[in-house]
């Protein structure tokens, strides 16, 4: 964006429901600029997704001298960019151990809001074929009683000809007597 030149730093990757994506990049100690993370859905457009991330900032290895205090980093101000690397790095996990469990429970409740959503969808679609198949019972119902009612009719009109039928004959036979 304005003349600033993308670069690839975290090959993009396919992430299955089951794992786990991880990428790592590391700012020497003369870079600024910024971070931009990017989820793609192209694999699966038709369905949604929901994402649990985590991205935190940690201190220097020993010895490496840390990124300039007048780098402008995000387009922030200094002592901004520089509180707001602080506060990520005093919120960030303190060890793997506490980052992996946190993200184990990040993950698993994702999966049970997940498998809920689609435990409520596969019920929504079980009520819609329930109801559809309801009012395809009723239909195919009314059209058998209005088919019955049909044919009683054509039945009582048949009966009502030929009793009209034998009354003419019985007239002409009277008249020829």
């Amino acid at each position: 964006v304005g003349g600033a030149e993308d670069e690839e730093l975290v090959p993009p990757m396919k992430v299955d429901l089951n794992s786990m994506g991880e990428g790592t990049y590391t700012v020497g100690p003369n870079e600024s600029g910024q971070v931009v993370l990017v989820w793609d859905n192209s694999y699966s457009i038709l369905r949604s997704k929901q994402i649990v991330y985590r991205a935190w900032i940690e201190k220097g290895v020993p010895g490496e001298s840390p990124a300039p205090a007048d780098a402008n980093v995000g387009g922030l101000d200094p002592d901004a960019a520089a509180g707001a690397a602080e506060n990520a790095v005093k919120s960030a996990p303190q060890s793997d151990e506490a980052l992996g469990k946190t993200m184990d429970e990040e993950i698993a409740q994702a999966k049970q809001q997940a498998e809920a959503e689609a435990e409520a969808s596969r019920a929504k679609a079980e009520e819609e074929k329930a109801a559809k198949q309801k009012a395809e019972e009723e239909a195919k119902k009314q059209a058998e009683e209005a088919k019955q009612k049909a044919d009683a009719a054509a039945a009582a009109k048949k009966q009502e000809e030929e009793a009209k039928a034998k009354a003419e004959e019985e007239a002409a036979a009277k008249r020829k007597a």
